[in-house]
Parts: structure tokens; C-alpha cells; sequence
């Protein structure tokens, strides 16, 4: 029996709404057999634990022929009110140029033969794209802590005729979720087994350093590993240019423990003094390899969380900055200013018609300071007044209505 190993690739669960971002990110391993006979193995283990069936190397003997198609489902929960997705990332170098997973076992591996990934209608997802060319795939939550479940599926995917092998592919992936819920409370994403208090970093400019308190809910020891970037989603540790250390970088949290991490400002760049500036928190939870030789799904589950540098010259409060926003017409789109220091992150927002119905304001994220942002809003001619939820530093969600 040959081995064969798919290399990494990264894949990212994303926010198909305009929202406030937080992250998680993962390792999915698939395995299988393909035997010289057609045998069948089904069924599943565990969570995110997918097995593909054992097939006979006949059904792929010819290229272009796939076979062993096996539904995974992503459940998240504690999700805020919005639409959730998934993509995947197109940067590693184990991804194929068309857009599958590679073999990477060189010595005693199997030949002819990558996985290929599908979304939840067997749409092909192409891994050499990005996610604005992916089948993503999104799911609405239409109440606070409301759950998901996003199915996808692997298979195997001939290029030749395939000898009888041992299979097995690693991926990883990102997941990104809305940051903040209409409790403030904690944020959990895929059923992570750690999970972070807060749903943001404030970290002003007088302090040595912040504290977030990461706690394991899961019933294994897990490896975390934590850092700071500038904006950059598939930045790492080792090419972060953000200007913040973490410790400890790396730590093992024993199941029902808890654990503190340290962000502290490093000094090595010049930020503004009159607004706050923006970068990510990232707390990446590593699963243990499991210990049986099984046909398995694993996911690592990466958070990615705002951290807010705010230097202490602003004066202004969070609140007052929320009732000056302003709001008009322009050409038929609304036109958000934002005329202070802080970042504004909206939750859902809402018009209010002349007939006092609501209507939905889609695709409104955040606006950084002292800027403003224009969007293609429906029912606009007809409303008299916009509701806005803005997401404070708590977590929780602050309410003002602007007349027109």
C-alpha cells in the first residue's frame, strides 16, 4: 500500500456581508484508500471528521475521472445577525495550477491522483483563486448567537490511471466571523476549542501593554500560537510587519484552562496621534493529530480579532463620535461620514420608509477616520431616516437614528 500526502493549502472562512471581522483558521487532513477491489467505508468520527469511502483504483483509471464525492459540514455558532462564507486561500505552493491539491509524498507515493474540493451545490472550488473568483459558499444567521452549517465536499480526482494507495491531505484555513454580537459577550467560531473574552483589543498609547484572556472549552490539550498583523490576512508570524509583540507567542492550554497573552507596542513605528489605527489579533488553536489510522477531516481553528491602537490625545468620547456622523444623498447613494478619530463598525443597519417599514442597509462594514464611504443603498428615494448600529468597544451595539 503507497502513501500519498496533499500538501497545505490555506483555506478562509469569510464574511460574505460587509461587517466587522474576527478569524479562525484551521488544518483539514482527508484520507482514504483506493484498493484493487471496489470495497466501501462510510460514515464519520467525530467533529469536522470526514471520511472518504474506499474505492476500487478502476472507477479512476482514466484522467479527468473523479470518484468518492464526500459531503463535510462546517458548523458555527454564537454567529451574529448577517451572512457568514467560505473561501479559500490561494497561496500555497502545494496547490496545483489546476486548482486541486497536490501529492507531496515523493518516495513510495502514489501518482494520478489529487483531491479536489467542492462547495455545498458540487460547484469545483478552484484553489488558485481568490475569493472573489471561488464558489463561495454563505449561509444568513437571522438572530443573535444563531449557528450556521456550510457543507462542502472532497473527492478524488484522477489524472491518470491510479495505483491502489493510502490517501491523506492537510488543509488549512482561515475563518472569518463577525466580531462583535448584539450581548457583547463571547464570540466563538466552528466550535473552537479556545475561545477569547472580548470581541475587540483596545490598546491605548500610555500602556505597557494589554491583556486577552484566552480560555480552552474543548476537552484536549491545545497548542496555540498567537500574533499581530497590519491589515495582511495571510501574514504569519515570520512576515508581520505590525509593530506589536505577543507573548507568549506559543503555549499549550490544558482542556478547561485558561491562559493570558500580553500584547505589548515594540515602539518601531510612529503611529498617528490624533486617530486610532488599525491591526489584527490573531490566536491560532492547533489540534493534536488524532492517533488512529482513520480516513479524518481536522480543523484548527485561527481567531482574528481587531486590535484598536488608540493614543490618549483623543478626547472626544467613543459615544459622542457615534452621534456625529453624518448622513445625506448623493446621486442616489448614501454618503456616510465620518468625522472623528475612531473606526465607526457597523452591525445590521437598517433605512426607515416613509411608510415607517424597515429596509435593510447592506454591505456597510466600517469607515476609518476622518474619511467617508458612499454605497448603493435599495429604497433610498423612500426613506425618511436611517437607523445605525454601531459596535462599541464592549462589543455591544449603540443605536442613533439620523433624519434625512
Amino acid at each position: 500500500m503507497k502513501k500519498i500526502q496533499l500538501g497545505l493549502a490555506i483555506i478562509g472562512l469569510g464574511l460574505a456581508s460587509s461587517t466587522v471581522f474576527a478569524a479562525a483558521d484551521g488544518t483539514v487532513t482527508v484520507t482514504g484508500k483506493i484498493v484493487d477491489q471496489t470495497c466501501t467505508v462510510g460514515g464519520t468520527a467525530g467533529n469536522y471528521t470526514v471520511v472518504l469511502p474506499t474505492v476500487g483504483k478502476s472507477t479512476l483509471a482514466t484522467a479527468a475521472t473523479t470518484n468518492g464525492d464526500t459531503k463535510f459540514t462546517i458548523n458555527l455558532t454564537a454567529c451574529p445577525v448577517g451572512n457568514v462564507g467560505v473561501y479559500y486561500d490561494n497561496t500555497n505552493a502545494n496547490i496545483n495550477t489546476a486548482g486541486r491539491l497536490n501529492n507531496t509524498v515523493t518516495t513510495g507515493g502514489a501518482t494520478n491522483v489529487n483531491i479536489q474540493l467542492l462547495n455545498s451545490a458540487k460547484a469545483v472550488i478552484d484553489l488558485t483563486k481568490d475569493r472573489t473568483g471561488q464558489n463561495i459558499v454563505t449561509s444568513n444567521v437571522a438572530t443573535a448567537n444563531g449557528s450556521a452549517n456550510l457543507d462542502f465536499y472532497a473527492r478524488y480526482y484522477a489524472t491518470g490511471a491510479t495505483t491502489a494507495v493510502f490517501k491523506q491531505v492537510c488543509v488549512n484555513f482561515y475563518t472569518l466571523t463577525r466580531l462583535a454580537s448584539p450581548q457583547g459577550t463571547l464570540i466563538t467560531s466552528a466550535q473552537a476549542g479556545i475561545v477569547i473574552t472580548g470581541t475587540r483589543v483596545i490598546y491605548p498609547s500610555d500602556k505597557e501593554f494589554v491583556s486577552v484572556q484566552l480560555t480552552n472549552v474543548g476537552d484536549q490539550v491545545a497548542l496555540v500560537q498567537s500574533w499581530v498583523d497590519s491589515k495582511d490576512i495571510i501574514a504569519d508570524p515570520t512576515t508581520t510587519q505590525a509593530p506589536f509583540i505577543v507573548t507568549p507567542p506559543i503555549t499549550t492550554i490544558e482542556a478547561a484552562k485558561g491562559q493570558s497573552l500580553r500584547v505589548i507596542f515594540n515602539q518601531k513605528q510612529k503611529l498617528a496621534t490624533d486617530r486610532e489605527t488599525l491591526f489584527w489579533l490573531n490566536v491560532l488553536d492547533i489540534p493534536a493529530k488524532p492517533t488512529a489510522e482513520a480516513n479524518y477531516l481536522q480543523f484548527a481553528i485561527r481567531n482574528r480579532l481587531k486590535l484598536f491602537y488608540r493614543p490618549t490625545g483623543i478626547k472626544m468620547e467613543q459615544q459622542q463620535a457615534f452621534q456625529k456622523v453624518e448622513l445625506q444623498r448623493v446621486n442616489n447613494q448614501l454618503q456616510i461620514n465620518n468625522p472623528t478619530p475612531y473606526y465607526l463598525n457597523f452591525g445590521k443597519s437598517n433605512l426607515v420608509l416613509k411608510n415607517g417599514a424597515p429596509s435593510e442597509i447592506k454591505n456597510l462594514s466600517f469607515i476609518e477616520p476622518f474619511s467617508k464611504q458612499q454605497i448603493e443603498v435599495e429604497n433610498l428615494s423612500d426613506a425618511k431616516s436611517v437607523q445605525l448600529y454601531l459596535i462599541n468597544d464592549y462589543g455591544s451595539l449603540s443605536t442613533i437614528e439620523k433624519q434625512f
